[in-house]
């Protein structure tokens, strides 16, 4: 994912890749249907977060192709790829991943904890050392099985697109239903 300059390393040839964000380096991933960078701009990180990471999570449920999990990281700028991070002290990275899960938790119908991932992960400078309290936060979420149309608390349906995500109006959601069906049962047959 990361490019040469945001460090990879790896533990073993068995073990998990090491990804270390590196500040002002750019990645080499492109945003795309299942990879979206968001920018944390001003004070308010948490609730710059949480005004949108219900939204993003829904528009991945809803992603009727399902091949891969959808993953939103805050703290990469949008057009450069650039590693940016965000401020977070101790106490606000506590706060963020319990608001996160309580604003997953009023998503409709109701999704199990475990089909996402919070990660908040350390940002470094160009000589591999943390930067303190910044920080990429990322959101990982699975894939799910089914034909539901998932909504957020405020009742609204999104989609993700190429370009980003996307709020159906009730005609659009009506037409979202009637394709899921007909492709439900083409399956059955």
């Amino acid at each position: 994912m990361p490019s040469k300059k945001c460090g990879e390393d790896k533990l073993d040839d068995e073990g998990p890749v090491i990804v270390r964000y590196i500040k002002d380096s750019i990645l080499d991933a492109e945003e795309y249907r299942y990879m979206e960078f968001k920018e944390v701009k001003g004070d308010h990180s948490i609730r710059s977060i949480l005004s949108v990471v219900d939204q993003y999570v829904v528009a991945y449920l809803n992603e009727r192709k399902k091949q891969f999990p959808g993953t939103i990281i805050w703290g990469i700028t949008d057009k450069e790829r650039k590693v940016v991070g965000t401020k977070l002290i101790h106490k606000e990275r506590d706060e963020l991943r319990r608001s996160i899960v309580e604003r997953l938790d009023q998503i409709q119908p109701p999704i199990p904890p475990s089909s996402y991932k919070i990660d908040i992960k350390e940002v470094y400078d160009s000589s591999l050392k943390h930067i303190e309290d910044t920080y990429i936060v990322e959101v990982i979420v699975d894939t799910v099985t089914g034909n539901d149309l998932f909504a957020t608390a405020k009742n609204e349906v999104y989609i993700k697109t190429d370009g980003g995500k996307k709020k159906l109006n009730h005609i659009q959601i009506q037409q979202e239903i009637l394709l899921r069906n007909q492709h439900k049962r083409f399956n059955l047959k």
